[in-house]
């Protein structure tokens, strides 16, 4: 079963629309993985609201920021949070998710309590699915 299948599968039946939202692994304009993004909003509309994360602007994660997120941190998690679903679309550099995508998800996957590291994360129990377009033929799932 297709990836969109099943993300149709997953809100076949329900009246209200679903919020998906997606992340372009890929800070390049016009990147093959943003095309295909692109093409998947294409196949879901009218069955699921789309949206893009903008997430150009987070830090690299540290310890050190962690108890005063910046403004970009709290955007991104507050977006996350928002979202019954999250699409990934990731190119592969040097055999491996993007350093960048990796600190995404590293600022993502935080407890938010810091005083209670068993807390939920901004992306714990969420609906995630992954694709990419990578030359090559390296499987991102390898690294995920």
């Amino acid at each position: 079963m297709s990836v969109i299948a099943k993300l149709k599968s997953m809100f076949k039946g329900e009246k209200e629309m679903k919020n998906i939202l997606f992340i372009d692994g890929s800070l390049r304009k016009g990147s093959f993985n943003h095309q295909l993004a692109l093409e998947a909003e294409k196949t879901l509309a009218g069955k699921a609201q789309v949206s893009y994360l903008d997430w150009a602007q987070v830090p690299v994660f540290s310890q050190d920021l962690e108890a005063h997120a910046p403004e970009a941190v709290v955007k991104v998690r507050e977006a996350i949070q928002a979202a019954d679903a999250i699409w990934i679309f990731s190119p592969v550099y040097n055999f491996s998710i993007p350093g960048s995508v990796k600190n995404l998800l590293d600022w993502a996957s935080r407890a938010l309590d810091l005083s209670d590291p068993a807390s939920p994360s901004a992306i714990g129990g969420k609906v995630i699915t992954v694709s990419s377009v990578a030359n090559g033929g390296h499987a991102i799932v390898c690294y995920l």
